[in-house]
């Protein structure tokens, strides 16, 4: 259980009913005070950060989210120079994701050294999960996202990692981080699709800038998953990932899962991908002359972007082998 978990399961032990917050100090060697609470007469939890309000941020820059509010003490309102911020769940719907996200965020604002960088910290992570709640749904991802992430997911640790070390690999994970491609590795991008379907015929492009070669020189690799007893769910292929990354690079742990947040998966929602994958298929191809693709300045005038779909025939001619991605070409030298 968490601490987050274990401090709100005493505060219900103890069955207290008087109105407003009743908290229990949580992380007890952090650079400021840290509390998980419960406010009654609702029973909401919440985390509360105290410290002085010097250390407090610009207000404006409180993030907002359907899933959490986020209230402050405005400086000049407080009597002992000292003033809280209130983390509290706003709709029930994110009740399995919210003690994540307070366990999350405490754990990070723990580790700074003082109070000012704790509590931007605590922010810029907060900032993290309101693009998690608004982009993702409290149930977790569509079986789709799943198939999605654990085709970057292979391609990250079978063959990119192998090829230029842990640690490169993860910093050139670009996909939850929202820019056009999955991967960027030194002027070379890869685009990645996956599917489940028996006999694809056509791969999915989302926008026009995905396969538009002027940035520099694409790849799109095609994975076809199947289910399989040899496969594995979601969850442990991120675990797997994880125990390399202790191994190999333990300094990218956290970006590995700030970017895995980012691409909607908390270890709350495992339970709900089931599902074994193992991939059956994989396909490279060199985005170049000739290739059936879109590019921005290929949209006529008043057209922003666009979606369409590429015949997977069509790419054959263009195919190359995964050894390619990594081959340095002279004009990067």
């Amino acid at each position: 259980m968490s601490v987050v978990r274990e401090a709100w399961t005493m505060l219900d032990a103890e069955a207290r009913t008087e109105p407003g917050w009743h908290l229990r100090r949580i992380f007890p060697s952090a650079a400021f005070d840290i509390f998980a609470g419960i406010h009654q007469p609702e029973a909401t939890r919440g985390l509360i950060l105290e410290a002085p309000v010097t250390t407090f941020p610009a207000f404006r820059l409180l993030p907002r989210s359907p899933g959490f509010m986020v209230e402050a003490t405005p400086p000049g309102q407080s009597l002992t120079a000292r003033g809280r911020i209130v983390l509290s769940l706003a709709d029930p719907a994110y009740s399995e994701v919210f003690p994540v996200l307070c366990q999350d965020v405490a754990e990070i604002s723990a580790r700074e050294l003082d109070a000012a960088a704790a509590m931007s910290a605590f922010l810029s992570r907060l900032h993290v999960w309101q693009s998690f709640m608004a982009r993702f749904s409290p149930e977790g991802l569509s079986r789709d996202q799943v198939t999605g992430l654990m085709g970057e997911l292979l391609m990250l640790g079978d063959y990119l990692a192998p090829a230029v070390g842990y640690s490169q690999a993860i910093e050139a994970w670009d996909g939850p981080l929202g820019e056009a491609n999955d991967f960027s590795l030194d002027q070379r991008f890869l685009e990645v699709k996956t599917t489940t379907r028996q006999a694809p015929s056509v791969i999915s492009i989302a926008n026009a800038d995905q396969l538009d070669t002027t940035r520099g020189q694409i790849y799109l690799a095609h994975l076809k998953l199947q289910k399989s007893a040899r496969g594995a769910t979601l969850p442990e292929l991120v675990e797997a990932l994880k125990n390399r990354l202790l191994e190999y690079s333990p300094e990218q742990i956290s970006a590995f899962t700030t970017k895995l947040l980012l691409a909607g998966y908390i270890d709350a929602h495992r339970s709900n991908y089931t599902d074994r994958l193992a991939l059956a298929d994989l396909a490279v191809f060199s985005v170049g002359s000739g290739f059936p693709n879109i590019a921005r300045t290929d949209l006529r005038l008043g057209v922003r972007d666009c979606s369409y779909t590429i015949e997977l025939s069509a790419c054959q001619p263009f195919a190359v082998t995964v050894a390619n991605l990594f081959v340095t070409r002279a004009t990067d030298a």
